[in-house]
């Protein structure tokens, strides 16, 4: 009897292999890592798994769509700097709302380079992150701009129900994403589109409109984070998010949404996300330095672009099988 629940409970964990990834990564934080467990530290998680869970699912959603944004991480520090920027003479509530504009103009950059000019979405969103890069260098002169108000420097932090205000944000946008994804018209097209570009064109689907909007969700999402995040640190840096991008594909493969597009959840994208955040907090608790923690992240990112190839290869095969004359 006992062996016969092991292979149920080892086939379910095969299955679904994420899972099995998140309970061990926990486990192992929780027992190698001092004051882990801490309600401090799990206070200290959250807020700082917030603005990679508000990333990933914007990056979550243009994957889906069969795109890429390279730019997310350029334009998390263009909005940090503008909502610190604006502050002196705007106050921070505009600089918020121009940091926002900045990323619905970064999003639709990106989406007319694609769908109007038919650039690569890879070489599109390069030069959209090298302007971004440049405007944020531009605008604070290559330095670190402090803060100037004490409110928006506790925005972030703000516990509310015990739990940082960022958190509930995340948490906000990814609920409100899936449902938009799964249960209204305009998000089960991304997933049409994703899947086949002509199949939804020949279905009537207005595939132009619906790649606009995913390359709007990437950009949007940057744009919210970088503004909690320079909340978090009180500042804009230009140099901030160098691999942001990395964390936020990485997320998205661990959560099990394909690069080749049409499949997946934003709900699986979010035990990516835990996963990433939990391995990071736990080897940062632990002493590893940021430079090992990068190459931990590339290597997960390597071998999960390597299983969904292969898982890709399988399904055609099996489809063809399934196809073929006997």
């Amino acid at each position: 009897m006992a062996a016969r629940h092991m292979n149920r409970f080892i086939g379910k964990a095969l299955r679904t292999p994420t899972i099995l990834i998140l309970v061990l990564v926990f486990a192992g934080s929780a027992i190698t890592a001092p004051h882990f467990l801490t309600a401090a530290n799990l206070f200290n998680l959250l807020r700082l798994i917030a603005p990679s869970c508000i990333l990933a699912t914007g990056m979550g959603i243009v994957i889906i769509a069969g795109g890429i944004d390279l730019s997310v991480g350029a334009m998390l520090s263009l909005a940090g700097v503008i909502a610190v920027a604006a502050q002196p003479r705007f106050g921070f509530q505009l600089g918020i709302v121009f940091a926002l504009a900045a990323g619905v103009a970064a999003g639709l950059a990106n989406g007319l380079l694609v769908t109007r000019l038919r650039i690569n979405p890879f070489i599109g969103s390069l030069g959209v992150m090298t302007v971004l890069r440049g405007l944020a260098l531009t605008i604070s002169h290559s330095q670190t701009l402090p803060g100037h108000d004490a409110t928006f420097a506790a925005l972030a932090d703000w516990p509310v129900l015990g739990v940082p205000l960022a958190a509930w944000i995340a948490g906000v946008i990814l609920v409100a994403c899936q449902y938009f994804m799964t249960s209204m018209p305009a998000g089960r097209a991304i997933y049409s589109v994703g899947g086949s570009v002509e199949a939804s064109r020949l279905a009537g689907l207005r595939v132009e409109r619906s790649l606009l909007i995913a390359y709007i969700a990437p950009a949007l999402a940057a744009a919210v984070a970088g503004v909690l995040t320079s909340s978090e640190i009180n500042s804009g840096s230009p140099v901030l998010g160098n691999d942001t991008a990395l964390y936020a594909i990485a997320a998205v493969l661990l959560g099990g949404i394909s690069m080749m597009g049409g499949s997946g959840s934003l709900l699986g994208m979010l035990q990516g996300v835990l996963i990433l955040g939990i391995l990071t907090n736990g080897l940062n608790i632990s002493g590893v330095g940021g430079f090992y923690q990068i190459v931990v992240v590339g290597g997960l990112l390597i071998v999960m672009v390597v299983v969904d190839r292969l898982l890709t290869i399988r399904g055609r095969r099996s489809a063809v099988s399934k196809t073929s004359p006997t």
